[in-house]
């Protein structure tokens, strides 16, 4: 046992670790390295915990799969929109859609009004759009707007009726 205890000291010396003080600190300073990946690890965890949080939520509210909610995502980003806002303008796409099928005006007569339509044929578009996910309803108008040669102040108008910030879309809904 004592040519071990003196073999492990002259190891400690060889590492330059004969001195306890130096020992020590070097079992702090790896200690605290240990807690700071730790740290790390357990952040990232959180982070993707949230953002799959989020994009589950998102996908609910714009009635599309997760890898579809994932894409147009993605596709957004480009044009100045996350994900909490792409949400937003989901969830407010299906609101303004029952807000008139409801009471006959709201954001969606806006659409109507852009395409000229008759109180019958905007109850028809409506209920059309009813039940879609909102990113194929914005699709859908943009589509039908630009069919019936309506104007890019106009279409601008119908789709900030619709949502907040939609006009930014517009070029992805164009370009499907």
């Amino acid at each position: 046992a004592q040519s071990l205890v003196g073999a492990t000291k002259q190891d400690l010396k060889r590492l330059g670790l004969d001195n306890p003080n130096e020992t020590i600190n070097l079992a702090k300073k790896a200690a605290l390295g240990f807690l700071a990946v730790k740290g790390a690890v357990t952040a990232a965890a959180l982070a993707s915990s949230k953002y799959a949080k989020e994009i589950k939520n998102s996908s609910t509210l714009m009635r599309l799969s997760v890898e579809d909610a994932q894409a147009w995502a993605s596709a957004t980003q480009t044009v100045g929109i996350d994900m909490e806002k792409l949400g937003d303008i989901s969830k407010d796409t299906s609101e303004k859609i029952g807000d008139f099928l409801s009471t006959g005006g709201g954001g969606f007569q806006d659409f109507a009004d852009a395409m000229q339509l008759t109180a019958e044929e905007a109850n028809e578009a409506a209920k059309s759009f009813q039940g879609l996910a909102a990113p194929d309803v914005l699709q859908a108008m943009v589509k039908q707007m630009e069919d019936a040669g309506v104007n890019a102040d106009q279409m601008s108008h119908a789709l900030e009726g619709m949502a907040s910030d939609t006009t930014l879309l517009i070029p992805l809904l164009k370009d499907g």
